[in-house]
This record gives C-alpha cells, structure tokens and sequence, in this order.
C-alpha cells in the first residue's frame, strides 16, 4: 500500500477532500451523474441570496446552469468570484450560477458578507450540501458543472472556462465546442494508469511527461512512499519547466547539505526567456510522474533530473564549480555568539525585532540568503556548531550588515570557492 506526503499547494486548484463532504444517509444512496446524463430533480435546501430557502432543482429554469463547488479557503475559487459576478449580470435569466459548498451557513454566510464588503450578490449560495457533492464527486476546486434547461450536464470544467465566449457558444449552438474537460486524478497514484491494468499486473516501472494544462490536476508536486518510507515516485503537476528543475535541484542540494538558493544556480541559455519567470499559462505549464520501486530515496531525483534532460531541450546538471561567494568566518578567538539558553527565537530581519535566540549557524545563513542584496552564494567557514545568540538591526545592504556581523566577531567576506552548483545549458 502506497502512502503519499503532500510537498506543495499552489494557487491553479485547491485540493479538496471529498470524504468531508456530507453523505446521503444509507438507504437514500446519490448516483453520480456524469457527462450526457441528466441530474434528478433533487431537493435543494438551505439556500441564500434567493427568493426562497428551499426549492427543487428543476424550479432553476435558465437554458444554461452553471453549479460552483467552492469553500472559504480556497482562494482560486474567491478569485473567480468577481468573474462570475459580472457574468450573471451580464446575461441576467439566460444564465443561472450556483454557489455550492458543503461548509455550514454559520461559516459560509458571515465569510461572504465579510467578503463581499458590504456590496450585493446575484448569485445564490448553497450552504451545507448534502447532494451535490455525491452527485458530482471531484478532488480539487474550483469545479464547475454545466447543465442545460433540461438538467442534462454538458459539460465539467475548471475556472479558465467560465467566459463569455463559452457561454455564448451554448446559449447560441447548445454546444460546449472544443472546451476542456476537468477530469480530476488522485496524485497518490500513478497518474493515467488505470486500476484495471493494474489490478493484475502489479507495476514495476513508468513515468510520464506532457506538455500544457491538464485540468484535472492541481498545481503543485507529491511523492509517494512505500510502506519502508522509501520514496519510490512522485507527480509534479501543471508546472513550467523552471518549475521542476527548481524542485528536483533543491532535493538534490539538500541531499547534499547545501542550501537551496537561486544563487547556487548558473543559466548558461542562448534565450532564456524561453524557461525563465515564464506566467502559470497554459501553453507554458508540464506534466511529470513516475513510480517504481527500483526508486529509493537518493536516487529518485537523480532519475527524474535524467528524464528531464532527456525529453526537453535543455541539460542540467551540478557541477563542481570556482565562483564569487560570500564566506562567513569568525575573526577572533572570543567567543561573542555563544547561547545564553532560553526558548529559540527566529525572528531574524522581520521588523524591528530581528534576532535569532538558541538557533544554529544554518538558520542565520538561511535567514541571510533571503536579503535581496544578497546574490552570491553564502559558504559558512565558521565551523561553529553550537547554538548562537544574535541581534542585527540593520540590513540595508551589504556594507552595513558586514559591519553589524563585525560587532559579534563575524566576518562577511566575498571570496572565490569551488561550489556545487547547478547549470542549466542547451542541448544543442
């Protein structure tokens, strides 16, 4: 049995636990209703911003109905709020969005007001959902359903798909087009491998890579452990390239001890416009997933910096490489660092109390690396490894943090060393 440890969220979908949506009660047990079918006429309870509380799903007779599946905590679903917003209003009785959640009104209704500071809603809120999500299973949010006058769904989508030009697609043909389906997958396991092929045929080896959005998957990556806790495979998922160079590079650095840091990196690239701080778009957005049990721990990134190397047009690699850097060392024999104990404090350059209590050398490198003027590697040379107490007040750029170390018998020095470093090259 695989187990899974979740490593990132990011903002294209928010993962959501269908388990905590609430069930029909046994013996009145909901049929999922998929593409081409039609939703039964079920009863619709505790609704908002409606004429009525209560209703049945056929009393919403607009020739296009578009169900919402959303939650308080999941910012990309408030982000397409005003969208949607404007959407109703703008085709009135022609259209009919729904709100549907299945957290309580006593959550739900104050958050919306708050939300909405103090400014009307066109659109009706479903509080408390016992149906919907039964009908309409998914893993990530937003969700959305699109039926037709008849209750027939037409379509399932993310976000990127509630516009005009849909809309008016359907409301003039009653046809959804070209338009993406959301069909979501579990990320605990392996991605586009059915449980049939599996049932018999236990896996031995895949992996995975595509190009663009798949819309039923969330931002983000995964990894997958057997039950030794060896991690045996992973899912990155709609990410750009620099994306999962980026990941697969800080697994790699911290197998090795090293500190993860843009600085650590060398773009050797004819363009690199091409990879580098490219938009969470579509056309700029990649797939990657692998499972194998041949796949322990260390190796496991290895592998997949390989099959990145492979199958794009790009080599990266690390490399042993004579570089600029910023050496710490300690420039006395007093020792003016030393803990004097207490509860740990890691407050260091946030506000106006900045200071580390009872932490380690590493977390103020740590700490260091995030100043913006900091844009060279750091190599700790101190070889202190006891606990540290330290207070720097000032941090406006290199000189005056050198001379704020000084104080406690630090140095801060730029220096020439040969570092790990990852580069990234063309392959041809």
């Amino acid at each position: 049995m695989k187990k899974t440890i979740s490593i990132i969220a990011m903002a294209s979908l928010c993962l959501f636990f269908n388990a905590i949506a609430q069930s029909q009660p046994p013996g009145n047990p909901v049929k999922p209703v998929s593409i081409g079918e039609t939703i039964p006429d079920v009863a619709v309870t505790n609704i908002y911003n409606y004429k009525t509380t209560k209703a049945s799903f056929s009393d919403f007779k607009a020739p296009l109905i578009i169900l919402d599946f959303w939650t308080t905590w999941c910012t990309s679903c408030l982000a397409d709020f005003p969208k949607a917003e404007a959407l109703q209003k703008q085709y009135g009785k022609k259209i009919q969005l729904l709100k549907i959640t299945h957290q309580p009104k006593t959550l739900v209704l104050p958050f919306l007001e708050k939300f909405n500071k103090g400014k009307s809603s066109v659109i009706p809120v479903i509080t408390d959902d016992k149906v919907f999500n039964d009908l309409f299973p998914h893993i990530y949010i937003p969700h959305y359903v699109w039926l037709d006058q008849s209750g027939k769904v037409v379509a399932v989508t993310s976000g990127e798909q509630l516009t005009a030009e849909n809309i008016d697609r359907f409301l003039s043909t009653a046809n959804i087009g070209n338009m993406p389906v959301k069909f979501d997958m579990d990320t605990s396991k392996p991605l586009f491998v059915t449980n049939e092929l599996l049932k018999n045929n236990p896996l031995q080896h895949y992996s995975v890579f595509f190009k663009y959005r798949y819309y039923g998957l969330g931002c983000g990556i995964e990894e997958i452990m057997n039950d030794a806790g060896i991690k045996t495979g992973l899912s990155m998922t709609n990410l750009t390239l620099e994306d999962l160079y980026g990941i697969v590079v800080s697994r790699l650095f911290a197998q090795r001890g090293i500190i993860n840091a843009d600085s650590r990196r060398i773009i050797r690239l004819k363009d690199p416009s091409r990879i580098i701080g490219l938009r969470l778009e579509n056309r700029n957005l990649y797939t990657y997933a692998c499972n194998s049990p041949e796949l322990k721990n260390t190796s496991l990134y290895e592998y997949v910096l390989e099959d990145l190397n492979r199958y794009t047009d790009y080599i990266g690699s690390i490399e042993k490489t004579k570089v600029k850097c910023l050496v710490l060392k300690r420039n006395g024999v007093a020792d003016l660092i030393k803990t004097k104990g207490g509860p740990t404090q890691r407050t260091l350059f946030r506000g106006t109390d900045s200071k580390l209590i009872n932490a380690s050398v590493k977390v103020m490198m740590v700490s260091m690396m995030e100043l913006p003027f900091i844009k060279m590697p750091l190599v700790d040379e101190t070889g202190y490894t006891s606990k540290i107490d330290i207070s720097l007040k000032a941090w406006t750029d290199l000189p005056v943090l050198q001379k704020e170390l000084k104080a406690y018998g630090l140095e801060l020095q730029e220096k020439e060393r040969e570092l790990d470093m990852f580069i990234l090259r063309d392959k041809n």
